[in-house]
Formats: C-alpha cells, sequence, structure tokens
C-alpha cells in the first residue's frame, strides 16, 4: 500500500523496466497472464482500477507513468506459472513520487489552480507532476480562465 503523505496532493506512480518470461504472448492483459494491477484502497476522490502486463507495453521501453488523487494505492502483483514452464516470471521497477500541487475542486462557487511554487519571484519547480480534478454537479458549466501577470 502505498500512501500519500501529509501535505502532498499528487502521486506519481512509474513502472519502468518491465520483464517478463514467459511463453504466452497476449495482446491484452488477461486473468491468464503476468500481471500488476493499480487500485485504489477508497473510491475517494475516484476509482482506481488498473492493469498492467507485458501487453501494456506493447514492445516498448517506455515507462508507464500515472497520476492520482487518492491518498492510498494498493499494488498487486500477480504472477502465472504454467506446468510446461516452471521458470516463469516478472520483473520491473517501481517509482513512486509525491507533488505539493494538484488536487481536487468541488466548490460550486470558487477554485484555484497555480503552477508548483508560482508567485512571488519563486523558482518554479521543473519535473513536476500535477493532477487537478474538477467536480461540478450536472447540469453545471466548469469555466477555466487562464490568468497572465
Amino acid at each position: 500500500m502505498f500512501q500519500r503523505p501529509t501535505g502532498y496532493s499528487t502521486t506519481l506512480v512509474e513502472i519502468s523496466e518491465y520483464y517478463e518470461n514467459t511463453v504466452l504472448h497476449v495482446s491484452e492483459c488477461s486473468d491468464w497472464s503476468n500481471l500488476l494491477i493499480i487500485e485504489s484502497a477508497t473510491d475517494d476522490p475516484q476509482v482506481v482500477n488498473e492493469r498492467i502486463c507485458k501487453a501494456s507495453f506493447m514492445n516498448s521501453s517506455t515507462p508507464i507513468s500515472r497520476l492520482y488523487l487518492n491518498q492510498e494505492l494498493e499494488l498487486h502483483a500477480f504472477f502465472t506459472q504454467l506446468a510446461f514452464t516452471p521458470e516463469e516470471g516478472m520483473s520491473f521497477k517501481l517509482d513512486i513520487q509525491y507533488f505539493r500541487c494538484g488536487g481536487l475542486i468541488s466548490d460550486s462557487n470558487f477554485g484555484v489552480i497555480t503552477s508548483p511554487n508560482f508567485g512571488d519571484n519563486r523558482a518554479y519547480l521543473s519535473n513536476s507532476h500535477c493532477l487537478w480534478m474538477l467536480v461540478a454537479p450536472e447540469g453545471m458549466v466548469v469555466k477555466v480562465w487562464r490568468l497572465c501577470s
């Protein structure tokens, strides 16, 4: 389980260097393949249930990066071992980072989205990853204004 520290709003989960020693080649993640599942411990602010497997990388070495607003996430690794292939398995590199930017805006009248360290001549935090979720009741319109200073 990953529990984001207090004061942070966005969680970055990155999976790289994924390797599978398997004879099965499937075009999508299934219950019959080696599998990683990232899921939310609670449904607040959103349900997370993501499957990652060899097919997710589509013959690419590019890492899979995902941003989440959930305070707690769980990672489950499932290994499928067939009788005729006893040496199957998987390995991967997991990197988790937390960022102070991002969050949920659900106030019906007002919300502010800013870049990390914005204002007061502070240095911009490079390589920051921020996720914002805007929630409005059905029938309401969300307007995003860009203010330049």
